[in-house]
């Protein structure tokens, strides 16, 4: 029979298949039917109508298939993972970032290397058209899996050679058999004889383009270019093995194709492959008194950073730029001890606290007056008769820092002609003193409570910003109504329509792949997507304060600036206990400065008004899940709070953290039992 023309369409008639077949016109592939090309003869160009049917499947159907079902997947795992996680395991891990990752990822390279018949042209058109289509999708999802810079490079290789491949192979049967062994024969036969004939050949499970993908995927934030070799050797050698039947007839193409092959898979491959003492320069406030367990206020004029032993670096702040809150202070006696970071460079690249700084660091012993910690004090200012429970401090050089006066439980006889800055840090910190737990952050004690609330919470937080989600979701839709255009623009290139149809199919082609390529853009140049840290925000808010705790977990080495909202106390970091060494490699004042090593978690903390924060809107988060408020109130109950959920709308109280979108995972009120 000759086949169904509602099917197969005209034998003459002008499909997406074709037009890119056509696209580069006066090429065309010697192992194709002669005059395949629209310029080519009309008896040549019919061919047999089942001939012209697999034509139009090979050449047109596929590739639109291919990213049709890039778009769908991509759009979906967006959503989903803009979502808070299922609470079912199995679902949990079906939905699971690396998941969705490894299933994205195999089918965009079986989109690529997929046999497809027409000219180079055309082949080179549809791999292009995968690529850009995959390309925002993959960004997206890989960024919620915490993949590293190793895998989008090792994943780029593998594109790359699967495009190139496809690219330079023509639909034959012995490609499509090289091609299945290749993907599917060499997994099998490693399980076989791994689990049967107890063989160690998992080697061929990570040579296989589909489970290597797996395996990448799986272990996202580990891997390494070199990864990508087994399954770039293994999509080389189908190539090698389809060669012989290819290049009969081919006159010497597709042996300088094969050398293109190997030189470009081996250069990818290729590609895998004690502080001096100084001296002066230190003044301290309130003639030296300091406090065990309460912030040591300095002034260090000209010094960069400036932190007690052991503690962490503190950023300078203040009304001239000068002075530094010291936490963490361990006090020997009458001595403290200090490091002051004055950007001297170091030509030997000075190690600090694990944070390489190429800058001179000074050790310092500052002389200080301890002060009781377990009794109530409070600072007179001006004249008259001390309390029992207060200390004179002379009104002359007092700091501009609200937290600079956490050294007392209060002040008392402020003098009114103070300057501005000196004023307005006594107005913020004298009508309330020091406040009630835990809306003192510099306060807060060494202890692994917090850091299990904002875990509970963290692995509960969408994984994509829902700004992102919904971008994508759109850029689905979009990419399968030009994708249903495409497949339905046919009419006879004899005809008066013929050029414009050709015209159309070029234009929604150059939409499909521009677009996909913006988004790309979009989500690169903004803060679309995760970045190499995961950054939640958790709010705990009382009367008239609310405490801010943000959650970072590296995926790979980092370094941050992390900026508070306005109004804002200086950032502070909680640590786990009193041994915690990880705040060295954290620099913290009016913002803070975060180094962290892959694998590594730091939890920074603000303090903020509420005030006119009810009318703020912001990133809204999904209602808190029990596993975020179990720990929190177990953590108040100590202090004989009770805990009640809000509505998570905290867009007021989140940080800047440039690169790095920051989930509103949860907000919460604490109040007296």
């Amino acid at each position: 029979m000759s086949g169904d023309p509602a099917r197969s369409g005209p034998p003459d008639a002008v499909t997406p298949g074709s037009v890119v077949g056509a696209i580069g016109t006066g090429e065309s592939e010697s192992d194709e039917s002669a005059g395949r090309s629209l310029s080519g003869s009309a008896d040549a160009a019919a061919g047999s109508p089942s001939e012209n049917r697999r034509d139009d499947w090979w050449g047109g159907a596929l590739p639109w298939i291919g990213a049709g079902g890039l778009a769908l997947l991509g759009g979906a795992a967006a959503l989903s993972l803009s979502s808070a996680p299922p609470q079912a395991s199995g679902a949990r891990r079906l939905l699971a970032p690396t998941t969705l990752l490894a299933i994205f990822d195999a089918w965009w390279v079986l989109a690529l290397v997929w046999p497809r018949r027409g000219s180079a042209s055309a082949r080179a058109l549809a791999a292009v058209l995968l690529l850009a289509v995959g390309a925002p999708f993959h960004a997206a999802i890989a960024a919620a899996a915490a993949a590293s810079g190793g895998h989008a490079s090792a994943l780029l290789v593998m594109l790359l050679v699967a495009g190139f491949v496809g690219w330079l192979v023509a639909a034959r049967p012995v490609y499509a058999v090289a091609l299945g062994l290749g993907l599917f024969g060499l997994p099998l036969v490693g399980y076989a004889l791994t689990e049967f004939a107890r063989v160690d050949a998992l080697w061929m499970v990570r040579a296989s383009p589909v489970t290597g993908l797996v395996l990448l995927a799986h272990r996202a934030p580990g891997t390494v270019l070199a990864d990508a070799l087994p399954a770039v050797a293994t999509l080389s050698a189908v190539a090698l093995l389809s060669f012989p039947a290819y290049a009969r007839g081919s006159g010497g193409g597709a042996t300088k194709r094969a050398v293109t092959l190997v030189v470009t898979a081996a250069v990818l491959g290729v590609a895998a492959v004690g502080p001096a003492q100084a001296a002066d320069g230190v003044e301290t406030y309130f003639d030296g008194l300091v406090r065990a367990g309460r912030p040591v206020p300095l002034r260090v004029p000209g010094a960069r950073r400036v932190r007690a032993h052991g503690g962490p670096w503190a950023l300078p702040m203040g009304a001239a730029g000068d002075e530094f809150l010291l936490l963490g202070a361990t006090i020997a006696g009458d001595t403290l001890r200090i490091e002051v970071d004055r950007g001297d460079a170091d030509r030997g690249g000075a190690e600090t606290g694990g944070v390489h700084t190429g800058n001179v660091v000074h050790t310092i012993d500052v002389a200080v007056h301890p002060i009781p910690t377990d009794a109530r004090m409070v600072a007179r200012l001006g004249p008259g008769r001390l309390e029992a429970d207060e200390i004179a401090v002379r009104p002359e050089e007092l700091p501009t820092l609200r937290e600079a006066w956490l050294v007392f439980d209060g002040v008392v006889a402020i003098p009114p002609a103070l300057p501005a800055a000196q004023r307005a840090a006594l107005a913020a910190y004298a009508p309330r003193g020091v406040l009630a737990f835990p809306f003192e952050p510099t306060l807060l004690p060494a202890s692994p409570d917090a850091f299990r609330v904002t875990a509970a919470g963290a692995a509960q937080a969408p994984r994509l910003p829902r700004r992102t989600a919904r971008a994508l979701a759109v850029l689905a839709v979009l990419e399968l109504l030009l994708l249903l255009l495409l497949a339905r623009r046919r009419a006879p290139p004899s005809s008066p329509a013929g050029g414009a149809v050709r015209s159309g199919i070029r234009r929604d082609v150059a939409f499909a792949i521009g677009a996909p390529l913006l988004a790309l853009a979009w989500c690169l140049a903004s803060e679309a997507l995760p970045g190499p840290v995961r950054a939640t925000a958790f709010v705990i808010e009382g009367a008239a304060d609310a405490l801010v705790l943000i959650r970072l977990e590296a995926a790979s080495d980092a370094t941050l600036v992390i900026e508070p909202p306005d109004g804002a106390s200086p950032i502070v970091p909680v640590r786990w206990s009193t041994s915690d060494t990880g705040t060295a490699a954290v620099a913290v004042g009016a913002r803070a400065e975060v180094r962290l090593a892959a694998g590594r978690t730091a939890l920074l903390a603000y303090r903020l008004s509420v005030d006119g924060a009810a009318g703020a809107g912001g990133e809204r988060a999904d209602a808190a899940p029990p596993a975020w408020l179990e720990p929190l109130e177990a953590w108040m109950r100590r202090s004989g709070l009770a805990v009640e959920e809000l509505p998570a709308v905290i867009g007021w109280a989140l940080p800047r953290i440039d690169g790095v979108p920051v989930f509103a995972a949860g907000r919460a009120s604490v109040h007296v039992r």
